[in-house]
């Protein structure tokens, strides 16, 4: 086979889209969906789209792990839309309510993820689509159970009609993190938690919201001291322990050994996790794996692949 018949078989055509979510901010996705019709904006209402959602800093054009799902899937035929929520990159400007404002990992608040997944999903809605798989990797996959748990509870934004006539059909969480201050508090690295903590409270009182520094624990990253204390110091309010009862669409759960031997508070929090999963849903711990599945992430895809699969028609 030459090399250009070996692209024209792997060829897939793909769309730019964007969508702009309930507070006013424009986010860019890229869909891959040979059936998509451009003109009509009417996708396969029949087969599930699969809605990628990335981690703190990732985006959904770089490399990075649920990018490699999503075209896994893409490969066996799937409808994928891979997407930007607001803590794409580090740090950049965006624009948002007319005005311009900081955004990306080291400013986004995780309670505003709401508004981008509730964002994408009329997007797919509005596209001809009517049922979709959610899926996301660290903090992607966060947002994506928090957004389940917050739907459950009612209390995700109504800014959307896609409720009227779309399902979602089940979720993949690879290495969502726990979000819990009492489990970094009680960790071997609660002192240098709880001094990060003082150091963000005298920053905010100084006037210096906007500053940037660089934080070791419980993830090693440059950011903001209102972000800060928004993902790591509030409370239980992000604890996925406290509320994962309420997911009740099917779940697949993904760790990487390595990482959970890495860190305490996690691994404290998928245990209890563990104890109490009902049945629609599963873990996979993935052995010597680390939070990026390096080396192993082919046993993401194929993990993802079978999980999936029931859905199909």
């Amino acid at each position: 086979m030459n090399p250009s018949s070996h692209r024209q078989r792997n060829y897939h055509a793909c769309h730019w889209v964007q969508v702009a979510t309930c507070d006013g901010l424009r986010l860019d996705g890229m869909l891959h969906d040979d059936s998509w019709d451009v003109t009509t904006k009417a996708g396969n209402a029949e087969r599930p789209i699969v809605l990628l959602m990335h981690g703190a800093g990732a985006n959904f054009y770089g490399p990075s792990l649920i990018n490699r799902v999503g075209t896994h899937l893409s490969r066996l035929g799937w409808p994928v839309l891979r997407v930007n929520n607001r803590g794409h990159d580090g740090w950049h400007v965006a624009f948002r309510g007319g005005g311009v404002t900081q955004m990306g990992a080291a400013f986004e608040r995780l309670e505003e993820s709401l508004w981008d997944v509730e964002a994408w999903l009329g997007w797919i809605r509005r596209n001809g689509y009517r049922r979709v798989i959610l899926a996301g990797h660290s903090l992607g996959a966060f947002k994506v159970v928090y957004f389940l748990s917050c739907l459950r509870e009612q209390t995700a934004p109504e800014t959307n009609s896609w409720r009227t006539d779309l399902q979602i059909e089940t979720a993949i969480a690879i290495s969502p993190p726990c979000l819990s201050q009492s489990l970094f508090t009680l960790s071997s690295h609660g002192e240098q938690f709880s001094e990060t903590i003082r150091a963000c409270h005298a920053m905010l009182e100084r006037g210096e919201e906007e500053n940037i520094f660089r934080a070791e624990y419980p993830f090693r990253m440059l950011i903001s001291p209102g972000c800060y204390l928004n993902k790591y110091a509030s409370g239980e309010r992000f604890n996925f322990t406290h509320w994962y009862a309420n997911l009740s669409d099917p779940v697949l759960w993904m760790y990487g050994e390595a990482e959970l031997q890495a860190h305490e508070a996690l691994s404290r929090g998928v245990q209890v996790l563990k104890q109490d999963l009902t049945l629609n849903h599963r873990m996979i711990i993935v052995p010597d794996a680390d939070h990026f599945f390096t080396g192993t992430s082919r046993d993401v895809c194929l993990a993802a692949e079978q999980w999936v699969e029931p859905f199909r028609t």
